[in-house]
């Protein structure tokens, strides 16, 4: 992708991904980002981490996609039981006097609830293998930590990420024995926020991983379950024998037990010594979130497969890219790729993160908690189908014919960079190829252009209120001032509700009672200049807005009306 966010650079042809940047960079609102595979998500959320100015956490299912998505685990942030969640659960209510209220479920440190009551943007990445109970206890806990209840999410900006065609909800018979009479259906679209509180909705459109145009479109027919009988024999004419000389093919299979069997056959059959490299392991770090092998066993000839991007200058490896180990050094492992130079590959680290809130800096800060040191390497003659997940593949064997989940054979076939690349260990049967009508459904709801550009001014002048709120509060006048000014120009609030309430309650903290005339009710004194004092807080503001009043000027007289002590 041309996208180089290390310098900012976009791709100004992918209009689709420029949007969603600017809905989130420069909008409150909540959004759903999707897109085919190798559309650029993992790219879109990397952006987004990078260039954000807002408090943000990133958060995952599993805990290797939180330390690939350089966050934390949804269980472990929110430190959620994994037993599901029904309406009317006790464990979400704060009034009950049941042992297992939600101040007894949840028993957050004075440290963890601060990160929460101060986050902005929550981005939740492969939000498709997150049940739907969990996303309506998230939304419960930012509504009480918050102190927001009557807003979706806590007020906080969510940034669903995931394609539902590829990755499904995970859950066992028994939770959704469970659910299943509560929710429609598993899906975190089929939580009730969803049902009351849409977010808006982009999927990106341009593919990077695939360059031919019917290689594209046959895996959109298999992504939406709309193969011909056409597909059906193009895809079962690459049931072919791999090239015996050729040792850069990776095949996915759909089982653990099919993965290791190949990958133990074949490092058997290599001649020469296993070479075992032990992981360092230093601080926190849980072994079920260990990103490669604890005990990496190796032979030479052995084919690998990098478990990380190469960010050093010269990028010699990414994340999926195939390989074959050449030697074994004191100063790392050399592997050889096909029309390259050798590799020496040092080994790497991946941390183990967790949010604190920096009150100096008033901001969420990541503090690493643990690192895991190992080659960042895996055998890979064989791998799973989940775990190429994000993945791609030049040369690729699909062993798909025991795929049992929805999106599974899509998933497998669209890692492949091209057509030809592809071949088929066993043949494709039109029932292996499976989408949930309530992915299709649902996927028929992405935002159109005309509303979308609605939602997101809306969008913008609610950051812009918020931001104004949060500097009134601090004391920060001219830049609450400003806020508003900016926020006016996009929507017009001053007449609504909030906005007086807003007013009122400043004033009332502001105001001393005892120099009105005695003679008079107190109470019915302060009504009437509370009700002049607003009628002027909204003048000013539209005058400033209109370039009216200058911006210092406006900020003194709103002092003397409300009495704000501001910050000089």
């Amino acid at each position: 992708m041309s996208n180089q966010f290390n310098h900012l650079d976009l791709d100004p042809e992918n209009l689709e991904f420029n949007e969603a940047v600017d809905f989130v960079h420069n909008t409150n609102s909540s959004l759903y980002l999707t897109g085919k595979a190798g559309s650029g998500k993992t790219t879109f959320l990397k952006y987004i981490k990078k260039t954000t100015k807002k408090n943000a956490v990133i958060v995952a299912p599993t805990g290797i996609a939180a330390i690939n998505a350089g966050g934390q685990t949804i269980h472990s942030f929110f430190q959620i039981p994994f037993s599901p969640f029904i309406q009317g659960d006790p464990r979400l209510d704060t009034k009950t006097k049941d042992a297992q209220n939600y101040y007894q479920t949840f028993q957050y440190r004075k440290k963890k609830r601060k990160v929460i009551q101060e986050l902005e943007l929550l981005i939740i990445d492969e939000v498709s293998m997150v049940r739907c109970d969990i996303i309506d206890v998230i939304d419960r806990i930012l509504r009480i930590e918050k102190r927001q209840r009557d807003f979706p999410f806590g007020g906080v900006q969510v940034l669903f990420i995931g394609d539902a065609f590829q990755l499904p909800p995970i859950i066992n018979d028994n939770q959704w024995n469970i659910l299943c009479e509560f929710y429609d259906g598993p899906f975190f679209f089929n939580s009730w926020v969803f049902d009351g509180y849409a977010p808006s909705y982009i999927e990106l459109k341009k593919i990077y991983r695939q360059k031919e145009q019917g290689f594209i479109d046959l895996l959109n027919r298999v992504r939406t379950n709309e193969v011909t009988d056409n597909d059906i024999s193009m895809l079962n004419g690459r049931l072919i024998t791999p090239p015996s000389d050729d040792k850069e093919f990776i095949t996915l299979a759909t089982h653990n037990i099919q993965v290791n069997q190949t990958n133990a056959r074949e490092l058997e059959k290599l001649q020469g010594d296993i070479h075992e490299f032990e992981a360092t392991i230093s601080g926190d770090f849980p072994s079920n979130n260990f990103p490669a092998e604890h005990f990496l066993r190796l032979k030479e000839g052995a084919q690998i497969m990098f478990l990380k991007n190469d960010y050093a200058t010269h990028k010699r490896y990414y994340n999926g890219k195939i390989g074959v180990v050449q030697s074994f050094t004191d100063d790392g492992i050399v592997v050889s790729c096909s029309g390259e130079d050798p590799i020496l590959v040092e080994k790497a680290a991946w941390e183990h993160i967790i949010y604190e809130y920096d009150r100096e800096e008033k901001k969420i800060t990541e503090k690493v908690k643990g690192t895991f040191t190992q080659y960042p390497l895996r055998l890979a003659w064989s791998v799973t189908v989940h775990k190429s997940q994000g993945l791609s593949f030049p040369k690729l064997i699909a062993d798909v014919q025991g795929a049992f989940v929805a999106g599974q054979v899509y998933v497998a076939l669209s890692r492949c960079t091209t057509f030809s690349g592809l071949i088929l260990k066993s043949p494709i049967h039109r029932n292996c190829i499976t989408s949930n009508p309530m992915v299709i459904e649902f996927a028929k709801k992405e935002t159109n252009q005309h509303e979308l550009s609605r939602m997101k001014n809306d969008g913008k002048a609610d950051l812009r209120y918020r931001r104004a709120i949060k500097e009134f509060n601090n004391g920060e006048i001219k830049k609450a001032v400003t806020e508003v000014i900016e926020a006016i120009n996009l929507r017009d609030d001053l007449d609504s509700d909030m906005f007086r309430r807003f007013v009122r309650y400043k004033m009332i903290k502001g105001m001393k009672l005892e120099k009105f005339d005695a003679n008079v009710n107190p109470w019915v004194e302060l009504e009437k200049e509370m009700e002049r004092a607003l009628n002027m807080v909204k003048l000013i503001l539209r005058e400033t807005a209109e370039q009216n009043i200058p911006l210092d000027r406006a900020t003194e007289e709103l002092n003397n009306l409300v009495h704000l002590e501001s910050k000089q």
